[in-house]
């Protein structure tokens, strides 16, 4: 259930990244979500079929410090 989960996320993250940025090819990802249901909030990690784990720590700790130098602005 847990794996098929997983591979629906990735196929909606990858829809909504191809209509936002339709003409940029994206070669991996790591998603990060928050997931309300009845039964609590959960937090929801998805990453592409090929990353390695340590592409996605660097990809993880590079996010990190655009969060804390301000380079990735959040909605007001």
């Amino acid at each position: 259930m847990a794996e098929e989960h997983d591979e629906h996320m990735q196929e909606v993250f990858e829809q909504m990244v191809r209509e936002i940025l339709p003409s940029t090819v994206i070669t991996n990802f790591v998603m990060i979500a928050e997931v309300v249901s009845d039964d609590g909030t959960d937090l929801s990690l998805t990453v592409s079929s090929n990353i390695t784990p340590w592409l996605a720590m660097g990809m993880l700790k590079s996010a990190e410090e655009m969060i804390v130098t301000g380079e990735c602005k959040f909605p007001n």
